[in-house]
C-alpha cells in the first residue's frame, strides 16, 4: 500500500510522541531582541523577550541565539535575521520561515512538519537528522546546506535552488540559484 503525504505527516507526528527525539525542556524561550539596532540605546537597553508557539515576530533579529529544545510550533518569523542560530532539536512545526535569512543556523534534529521556508536563506544551515515533511522550500536557496539523514523528499529539494553540501541517499541537488 502506498502511503500519501498527509499519512506520512501523520506517522511523523505520531512517531514523535511515541518516541522523541530529545526531551522539550522549554515551552517557550527567552531571547534578547533588538528593537532599534541603530539607536545608541540598543547596546544598553537590549530587552530581554520569550518567543511563545504561535507568535509573530516578523523581522526579528535573532542572530547566534542558543534555541536548542525550544517550543516554537507555528512560530511567524517571516524575513527574520536567524544567521548562526541554534534550533537544535526544536519544534517549529508550522512555523513561518517565509524569506527568513537561516544561513548557518543549526536545525539538527529540529522538527519542522509543514514549516514555511519558502525564499528562505538557507546556505550553509545543518539540516542533519530534521524532520521536513509537508515543509515548503520553494525558492529557498541551499548551497553548502546539509540534510544528511534528514526526512526531506526529491520534490522538496526541487522546489529549491543550489548545491547542497549533503542530500539524504537517493536524492539529487535541484536547480543552481
Amino acid at each position: 500500500m502506498r502511503s500519501t503525504g498527509l499519512g506520512r505527516i501523520a506517522l511523523a507526528v505520531l512517531c514523535l510522541y511515541a518516541v522523541p527525539l530529545a526531551p522539550m525542556s522549554r515551552t517557550d524561550a527567552e531571547v534578547t531582541v533588538v528593537d532599534h539596532p541603530n539607536s545608541p540605546e540598543s547596546s544598553k537597553k537590549d530587552s530581554i523577550k520569550k518567543i511563545q508557539p504561535g507568535q509573530r515576530m516578523d523581522g526579528a533579529r535573532l542572530e547566534n541565539e542558543d534555541l536548542t529544545n525550544s517550543m516554537l510550533a507555528g512560530v511567524r518569523l517571516k524575513k527574520a535575521k536567524l544567521k548562526g542560530a541554534n534550533f537544535d532539536t526544536a519544534m517549529l512545526a508550522g512555523a513561518d520561515l517565509r524569506d527568513a535569512d537561516l544561513e548557518y543556523a543549526n536545525l539538527k534534529r529540529a522538527m519542522l512538519l509543514g514549516a514555511n521556508l519558502s525564499g528562505a536563506n538557507l546556505v550553509n544551515a545543518n539540516f542533519e537528522e530534521a524532520n521536513l515533511l509537508g515543509a515548503s522550500l520553494e525558492r529557498a536557496r541551499i548551497d553548502g546546506a546539509s540534510f544528511k539523514n534528514a526526512f526531506v523528499n526529491q520534490d522538496q529539494i526541487n522546489e529549491a535552488c543550489g548545491k547542497p553540501r549533503a542530500l539524504p541517499q537517493g536524492l539529487k541537488a535541484p536547480k543552481p540559484c
